[in-house]
């Protein structure tokens, strides 16, 4: 009994170890520009993401210092993964009192409004 038509099925497909391997090199290749990304927009621009000076804000440490490079690069690439997973990283500042997600807590970190540019004082984005 054919449950499927031709067309746009996959029919009779399997998965290989071929997949797996190609799967495993795209996700390395895309962490690699990833962390390559980060380095770039902190050493040739004001230690922030392109999205965060669009936005306006910038990454803190708790005493409201500049993070050093390590802590802001651990934050761009492990805090990211920690976030992504189950996307419950990124949804925790809804219900967090300090507002942080999980990459911002184990680096110890907020995000606030201003620029490095400017004397603000912290305003954690709500």
């Amino acid at each position: 009994m054919q449950i499927y038509s031709n067309k746009g099925c996959l029919r009779n497909q399997t998965f290989t170890n071929t997949n797996t391997i190609f799967n495993a090199i795209t996700t390395l290749l895309g962490w690699a520009i990833w962390s390559v990304y980060v380095w770039i927009c902190f050493r040739v621009s004001s230690y922030n993401t392109i999205g965060k000076q669009v936005l306006g804000i910038r990454l803190i440490k708790v005493d409201g210092s500049r993070p050093p490079l390590k802590t802001q690069i651990g934050h761009y690439t492990i805090g990211y993964f920690l976030n992504s997973l189950c996307l419950l990283g990124w949804l925790w500042p809804l219900w967090d009192d300090s507002k942080q997600t999980w990459g911002q807590k184990v680096f110890g970190t907020f995000t606030v409004y201003g620029t490095w540019g400017k004397d603000l004082p912290p305003n954690p984005v709500r």
